[in-house]
């Protein structure tokens, strides 16, 4: 668990949000998304602004977002999923 002090101090002062996704190859296309994004619609922030800093970080999970679905709520960071259509049996699953 990560020191007391790198937690916020109320849930909504969140340092982070940490983005479960399958592999790398799914951060590459969402930091070009992003970036074409914020382009066209300058008021949406750019990912790759947000990771230097630390604001976003990229969780890669190999695939099994199962198991990464609670793993790191004791650092009570904000977590966002997204979850791509599978075939069955996967979409029952999930």
């Amino acid at each position: 668990m990560a020191p007391a002090s790198s937690l916020p101090a109320e849930p909504g002062q969140a340092k982070a949000v940490l983005f479960f996704i399958e592999g790398f190859h799914d951060i590459n296309f969402l930091l070009i998304i992003g970036e074409l994004l914020h382009v066209h619609h300058p008021g949406l922030p750019d990912l790759a602004d947000l990771l230097a800093p630390g604001k976003v970080i990229f969780v890669p999970t190999g695939g099994d977002l199962i198991r990464w679905a609670c793993r790191l709520a004791p650092l009570k960071l904000p977590e966002l999923h997204p979850y791509g259509r599978e075939m069955p049996p996967l979409t029952r699953e999930r």
